[in-house]
């Protein structure tokens, strides 16, 4: 599948975990994502509560991803709460980018943009955020 641009798409959790292990596949995903820091949503299609994360330093928003890929939960605190749960409740993750940052963007910029974007959707309060 061809890059399409950083907004114009949304990756389905079979999308993303094939695209992870297939790089060879997806250099230019892979080369396109790893190149910078960003914002993103994490969205249950069965609920429509998002959760809203943001990554950055080596690997961007791919080496974020690919935690996802691995885990479906990504660390994060309500979605190990969600997939303890109702364990197979990932295959309904969506993913997308929300706002690209330069890879030269520091942490704290990027923190401040994802914590603008849960202010802007209220995720804290209806959605996956806790934080």
């Amino acid at each position: 599948m061809d890059f399409p641009g950083y907004y114009n798409f949304t990756l389905s959790y079979d999308q993303l975990t094939t695209m992870v292990s297939n790089p060879d596949s997806n250099r230019e995903w892979q080369r396109m994502q790893s190149s910078v820091s960003g914002v993103y949503v994490v969205l249950d299609q069965r609920t429509g509560k998002q959760y809203v994360g943001s990554a950055y330093g080596s690997g961007g928003i791919w080496a974020r991803w690919r935690t996802y890929a691995k885990w479906p939960s990504g660390g994060n605190a309500l979605l190990k709460e969600l997939l303890n749960a109702s364990p197979g409740r990932y295959k309904r993750f969506q993913f997308s980018i929300l706002r690209v940052l330069e890879p030269s963007a520091q942490k704290d910029e990027v923190i401040h943009q994802e914590l603008l974007t849960k202010r802007k959707l209220g995720s804290r309060a209806f959605g996956l955020n806790c934080n």
